[in-house]
């Protein structure tokens, strides 16, 4: 969040109502979960039962219930439709507080990757997979409070520790966090206004090493950005033994979440992936095109692949080989891939369902990233380059435009086509509707990308360009 928007949120919070979320560790094993909220008449809370491809949400959500200040609010539950609802049967009278409990996962039995999971290290997961919450856009301010045994170590994406915990946004923003009890190894970083916390749970890695290099990745990045914020960014790392060798993460505006498996080293492919994911502050969170759920991963993930190795190139933390390498790898994996021509719609329709088809966005939005960048260059006599497209886009979604229910200001996909029709001329909008709207593919150029730019080239900024 920027030094404005926070300062806005600040003024806007005086009139909004209040909620409270309250999470108790059972055991190790579950969270016993309090949402208190103001919501009008007889209030609805949902929570899908299949969240990023992996179903069976609703089975962990026990013992619901719920009261307001006449007393017992009766609910009933329901399951249809991939949804959990649990429907008050009378209108609440003041503000609601919805009970229950919601079940984890073993890491060593097949589950949600970031679902709610524990081990002997300890608890947690996304709030997108455990919390139910009513139907509703409107605004609060929110406190996020631990309960329970107050010797044990409790995290979320809101701050470390049990110290109550203000936030100001739509409910919603409370799903996109993680939440976190357990005995982790704990990495501090506090340099200047830069200040990063870590959790690792169960990981044999050097927690140390590979802390202080995702530090400098984020401090890459944020420069990019030119953001300044002082707000602690979290990094949370699970260890589950379906994963191998392998890393996956989901990145958030306050923290990001990584599962890893018992044999993932500290090399190439986890650096990489905590870039992509830290990335996603800025890139996939903060700037985003609007659209149905699914329709931009080409840019919010393929653009992330390409800028996050741009970045660390120019930051001196992977060579100009390792950089190259990495494009080669990705146009080889598009080429070789079956689905490589689909449609953006096929993509968006069936990106949960096809493991193989869930990779085109990212390759062939980073291709055409690599592509754009050149040719933007090439056609401006290397006074411009993708650079400056990006910052008038995030510029346009730090401060035009309405909010959406999750606090962002997604920016129209038209706008970025016109972006690219300003660079290029109509031909530069042909090759769009070519390459990402029916997939015609992308021609690689890694030889003409940022991998061998110079360094000190332009940051994205918030100043505005006109």
């Amino acid at each position: 969040m920027t030094l404005l928007a926070a300062a806005v949120g600040a003024l806007l919070a005086v009139d909004l109502p209040a909620a409270r979320l309250e999470l108790q560790p059972v055991e190790g094993r579950a969270f016993d979960v309090a949402l208190t909220v103001a919501t009008p008449g007889a209030p609805v809370f949902r929570l899908e039962d299949s969240v990023m491809g992996s179903a069976g949400m609703a089975a962990l959500i026990a013992n619901a219930t719920a009261s307001d200040e006449n007393g017992e609010l009766p609910l009933s539950r329901r399951e249809s439709g991939g949804v959990l609802e649990l429907r008050a049967l009378r209108r609440a009278k003041g503000p609601v507080t919805l009970r229950y409990r919601a079940n984890s996962v073993a890491t060593s039995v097949e589950g949600a990757r970031h679902g709610l999971r524990h081990d002997e290290s300890g608890l947690g997961g996304l709030g997108s997979f455990f919390l139910v919450l009513p139907e509703t856009t409107r605004l609060y301010r929110t406190t996020v409070q631990w309960g329970g045994d107050p010797g044990h170590q409790v995290f979320s994406s809101f701050g470390f520790g049990r110290e109550a915990v203000e936030t100001v946004g739509p409910l919603s923003q409370l799903r996109m966090a993680a939440y976190f009890s357990g005995r982790p190894r704990v990495v501090l970083i506090d340099e200047g206004r830069l200040h990063l916390r870590f959790a690792w749970f169960g990981t044999a890695l050097d927690v140390e090493a590979a802390s202080a290099w995702a530090a400098k990745t984020f401090a890459a990045e944020r420069s990019l950005f030119s953001d300044e914020s002082t707000t602690p960014y979290t990094v949370f790392v699970r260890t589950l033994p379906s994963m191998g060798e392998r890393s996956n993460g989901v990145g958030q505006l306050s923290s990001l979440m990584l599962a890893i498996g018992p044999q993932t080293p500290f090399g190439p492919r986890l650096r990489t992936n905590l870039a992509h994911e830290m990335l996603h502050r800025w890139l996939g969170l903060t700037l985003r095109l609007a659209g149905p759920e699914g329709s931009a991963y080409w840019f919010t993930e393929g653009f992330t692949v390409y800028w996050a190795a741009t970045v660390l190139r120019q930051a001196g933390l992977i060579s100009r080989d390792e950089c190259l390498a990495e494009l080669d790898t990705i146009a080889k994996r598009h080429s070789a891939n079956p689905y490589a021509k689909a449609s953006n719609d096929e993509i968006r329709l069936h990106f949960f369902e096809n493991d193989q088809l869930s990779v085109v966005p990212y390759t062939r939005g980073a291709l055409y990233a690599a592509e754009l960048d050149a040719e933007i260059e090439r056609a401006s006599g290397h006074s411009r380059s993708l650079l400056d497209v990006m910052k008038a886009l995030y510029w346009r979604a730090l401060f035009d435009g309405a909010a959406d229910e999750q606090g962002f200001r997604p920016v129209a996909v038209s706008a970025f086509r016109e972006a690219v029709v300003r660079e290029l001329g109509r031909p530069g909008g042909a090759r769009f509707d070519a390459v990402i709207l029916r997939g015609e593919g992308p021609v690689p150029v890694p030889e003409a990308s940022q991998c061998l730019a110079r360094s000190g080239r332009r940051s994205i900024s918030a100043e505005h360009d006109e």
